[in-house]
């Protein structure tokens, strides 16, 4: 499951140079420009910022291709302001991961075989809250993952199609549906995740954050046993299907 890109854990030498690091050591940097900056969003760490009513966006240079052997996983945390259309990820020509109107649904399309696949999440996403959304693409079938849950499923004709135009972050590559709000994480990796991956990624993110034990537990089978060694004397909780 080679990643590709990833984009976690941002540094103060990040925010000083402007730039987000490839975690993966491929090289694909992201560069910020116009209002998008780095922000300190409380125990998520440093995430990045895009204000309300301004234009910003981070860019990853073209002149690659995936290169997908595996299939394609797009993953990303965000916090929306609102339901207004926005993009989240776009390589034109390729995929996009955004919202398309103000329904609030997310929607994943991607050049497959030729032909635009277009996957739709059943119900809107919330705003004003941090969400996981990921998208795997397979020979067989694409599965819209949100926060633990399969959200939207398709099923593809053909092979994934990829350019090598840059990657933008936060807004389309002709400038419209400006996103606003909070992303802390985008990865890409040459991988079909299933849902118990995806929640092994959700719960990677979740784990770093005190307030949200409740949520982590929901995503453990029954009879799993959790021990929180904070403390001298460990926690030990057990998870019940009720």
């Amino acid at each position: 499951m080679p990643d590709i890109l990833w984009f976690k854990g941002l540094t103060p030498a990040e925010e000083k140079a402007n730039t987000l690091t490839d975690k993966t050591g491929n090289g694909h940097d992201a560069t910020l420009s116009g209002a998008a900056s780095f922000f300190n969003f409380a125990t998520r760490g440093k995430v990045l910022l895009f204000p309300v009513s301004t234009s910003g966006y981070a860019l990853v240079a073209g002149g690659f291709t995936l290169n997908i052997t595996q299939g394609l996983t797009v993953g990303v945390w965000l916090w929306r302001q609102d339901n207004a259309p926005a993009m989240i990820l776009d390589r034109d020509s390729s995929f996009r991961l955004w919202f398309p109107d103000s329904s609030g649904k997310i929607t994943f399309t991607a050049l497959i075989g030729g032909q635009w696949l277009v996957i739709e999440s059943e119900t809107a996403i919330p705003t004003q809250q941090w969400i996981f959304i990921e998208v795997s693409f397979g020979p067989i079938v694409t599965n819209l993952y949100v926060h633990g849950s399969i959200k939207g499923v398709g099923y593809p004709s053909g092979a994934f199609n990829d350019t090598p135009n840059p990657i933008w972050i936060g807004r389309s590559s002709s400038g419209s549906h400006q996103f606003a709000g909070y992303i802390g994480e985008v990865l890409i990796k040459d991988a079909f995740v299933d849902l118990a991956e995806h929640r092994l990624d959700l719960k990677r993110w979740l784990k770093r954050e005190q307030a949200s034990v409740v949520e982590l537990l929901e995503l453990h089978a029954p009879g799993e046993t959790l021990r929180f060694c904070s403390r001298p004397t460990p926690i030990t909780l057990t998870v019940y299907d009720v």
